[in-house]
């Protein structure tokens, strides 16, 4: 009873409201002024050198060279049974099944987490992204 009351009472406010507008006269045409607006310039886009990326971190182009887990990518992340194991793809395409303590190309396995999985080696320290194949590194001494 209720909702039937509301829409009638809306329906005829909507007929009070379409009944008394008036509409708005529009000036004549030679009481417009015409303004011109100069071009706006703009910035010189560059363009990215054939072979580069467009999207990605700093546009670099990822190698197996600047990926110190040999070309590796962090391909997923489970738990077992309590434990947490990684995934790594390798460059032809094994993936290997790592846990926390276990090494891969030199590298430790030392840490899993939302951003990656972290590898040690000495004081070397290197963080590749989850599904990503480049790795950031930092060099001993630096803090992390």
């Amino acid at each position: 009873m209720v909702p039937a009351a509301a829409a009638a009472a809306l329906a005829l406010l909507a007929a009070l409201q379409i009944g008394w507008s008036r509409p708005t006269p529009l000036p004549p045409p030679d009481a417009i002024t015409p303004v011109r607006l100069d071009p706006v310039p703009l910035p010189s886009l560059a363009v990215p050198p054939a072979g580069r990326p467009l999207f990605g971190a700093g546009g670099a182009t990822t190698t197996a060279a600047a990926n110190p887990l040999d070309g590796a990518r962090a391909v997923g992340v489970a738990r077992q049974g309590g434990r947490t194991l990684a995934f790594l793809q390798a460059a032809d395409g094994h993936v290997t099944t790592l846990g926390l303590g276990q090494a891969y190309a030199g590298w430790q396995l030392v840490g899993i987490g939302a951003d990656g999985l972290r590898f040690g080696r000495g004081g070397d320290r290197a963080t590749l992204p989850l599904g990503a194949g480049s790795a950031a590194t930092t060099p001993a001494g630096s803090g992390r």
